[in-house]
C-alpha cells in the first residue's frame, strides 16, 4: 500500500477539483469511490512528531476561510504550484537514485547518488536492557547514541554511531561523506565520475560553507569529475533514508539487550547482513563508531578564506548547488 503525505480526505478532494474544474465531485461521492476502488491501495499517513510544512498549513487554513469562488480557486492555484514544485525536486532525486544503480551513463562516465541524514537519539539510549524497564530505573538519564546514515545507492550503507560528547556540526557530515567517499574509491575509479548528495534543507550539518568547500575541493583536486549538491523542500524530506532509519528502529526495539555502543555497531552490522531485502540494491552495510572528529571546519575556512558564500540558507535560496571545474565547462 502507498502512503500519501499527512492531510485530509477534503485536502485531497479539493486537489482532485482543481484538476477536474469542469466537473464537480461531492464529499459523500469521493469517499464512496474511494472505499471501493482504493482502500487497499492507497492510505494517508497519519501526523507524526515531526514538523509539517509551514507554506502547506498556510495555503490549507487560507482555503478553509475562504468564501469567495475566484479566490478560492486562485489560492488553490498557488498550493498546487507549491506542491509541484516539492515533487519536481523529488523526481529530481529519484532519477539521480536510479542513474546511480547503473553501470555507465550514455556519456560514458558513472554517477553516483548518495543521501544523508540523522536519525532520532531516543532509539539510542544506553544502556539498553529489560531491567531498565522496572521502577528502580525509571527515573535514571540514560545517555543516547547518535547515529547518521550515508546510502549509496547502488553500492552501500554507511552507517556511524558516537557518543553525545561527539559534535555534530558539518564537520561531522564532512567526515561521514569523506568516509562513504573513500570506500567507493577503493571498488570504482571516481576520478571521472560525477557525484550527487542529497540531503534535507538542514544549514547545521550540510547546508552550510563547509560542506560546499569540501566539495569544490575535491572537484577542484580531480578527486572526483563533478559534484552536485541537491536539498529537498523543508518538511518535504521524507525519503527512502526514512523508511530505512524505520527499519533500524524495528530491530533495535526487538533487541532488549544492547550495553554498549559495540553491541549497537555489531547488532545493525548483523542487521545488514540477515536483512538483505531493506536495501536489496545495496548489498554492503558498513556499520563504525566515532570517537571524533577532523576539524574540517576550521580547515577548509583557512584554505577557502576568499570564497565564503552567502545566501544559501533560508527562505528562497537554492536547492541545487554544482561544483564544476572550468576547462570542463562547455565554452570555457
Amino acid at each position: 500500500m502507498k502512503l500519501l503525505p499527512p492531510g485530509t480526505f477534503t485536502d485531497y478532494l479539493r486537489l482532485l477539483q482543481d484538476k477536474r474544474k469542469c466537473e464537480r465531485f461531492s464529499l459523500k461521492l469521493f469517499l464512496k469511490v474511494w472505499g471501493q476502488f482504493f482502500s487497499d491501495r492507497l492510505g494517508i499517513r497519519p501526523r507524526s512528531q515531526h514538523a509539517t510544512c509551514g507554506i502547506c498549513k498556510k495555503h490549507k487554513m487560507i482555503l478553509k476561510r475562504l468564501a469567495n469562488t475566484r479566490a478560492r480557486a486562485g489560492q488553490m492555484k498557488e498550493y498546487v504550484r507549491h506542491l509541484k514544485r516539492t515533487y519536481a525536486d523529488r523526481v529530481q532525486y529519484w532519477q539521480a537514485r536510479s542513474t546511480s544503480r547503473l553501470f555507465f551513463l550514455p556519456c560514458g562516465r558513472r554517477s553516483f547518488c548518495m543521501i544523508t541524514d540523522g536519525m532520532d537519539r531516543s532509539k539510542f539510549k544506553l544502556p539498553r536492557s529489560r531491567i531498565m524497564t522496572t521502577k528502580e530505573f525509571d527515573s535514571f538519564s540514560r545517555p543516547s547514541l547518535d547515529m547518521s546514515a550515508m546510502i549509496t545507492h547502488g553500492h552501500s550503507c554507511v552507517i556511524a554511531i558516537s557518543g553525545p560528547r561527539v559534535g555534530k556540526g558539518s564537520s561531522w557530515v564532512v567526515d561521514l561523506f569523506a568516509n562513504a567517499l573513500h570506500r567507493l574509491a577503493d571498488q570504482h575509479d571516481i576520478r571521472s565520475a560525477e557525484v550527487i548528495l542529497q540531503s534535507d534543507n538542514c544549514s547545521k550539518e550540510t547546508k552550510n560553507n563547509c560542506m560546499m568547500h569540501f566539495m569544490g575541493m575535491i572537484t577542484s583536486l580531480k578527486k572526483v569529475y563533478r559534484t552536485e549538491m541537491r536539498y529537498l523542500q523543508t518538511a518535504h524530506t521524507h525519503e527512502d533514508v526514512d523508511q530505512y532509519f524505520s527499519a533500524i528502529a524495528t530491530h533495535i526495539q526487538a533487541s532488549p539487550e544492547l550495553h554498549t555502543p559495540a553491541d549497537f555497531v555489531r547488532s545493525l552490522t548483523n542487521f545488514g547482513r540477515d536483512h538483505p531485502d531493506v536495501r536489496p540494491y545495496e548489498p554492503n552495510t558498513i556499520v563504525y563508531e566515532v570517537g571524533g572528529t577532523r576539524d574540517w571546519k576550521s580547515f577548509l575556512a583557512i584554505g577557502c578564506r576568499n570564497s565564503h558564500l552567502k545566501g544559501i540558507a533560508g527562505p528562497g535560496a537554492p536547492h541545487v548547488f554544482a561544483f564544476d571545474r572550468a576547462e570542463d565547462l562547455p565554452g570555457e
